[in-house]
């Protein structure tokens, strides 16, 4: 749960990184994913482990 807020508080800084990368002159498209991943792929990366440990756990126990 607290993996998901992190993400969630950090998604609308990654926005605005990605969308201010864009200005570069390069593929606008693979600007702002790298401008977004800058920022929020730690974040984006434990929420799909923590996921992924949620999920297998709770199919263990049933």
């Amino acid at each position: 749960m607290t993996n998901f807020l992190i993400f969630c508080a950090t998604s609308p800084l990654g926005l605005f990184i990605g969308v201010m990368a864009t200005d570069s002159g390069e593929i606008p498209m693979i600007s702002f994913i790298l401008g977004f991943l800058f920022i929020t792929g730690l974040p984006l990366l434990f929420v799909i482990w923590s996921l992924r440990d949620f999920l297998v756990l709770h199919k263990e126990v049933r």
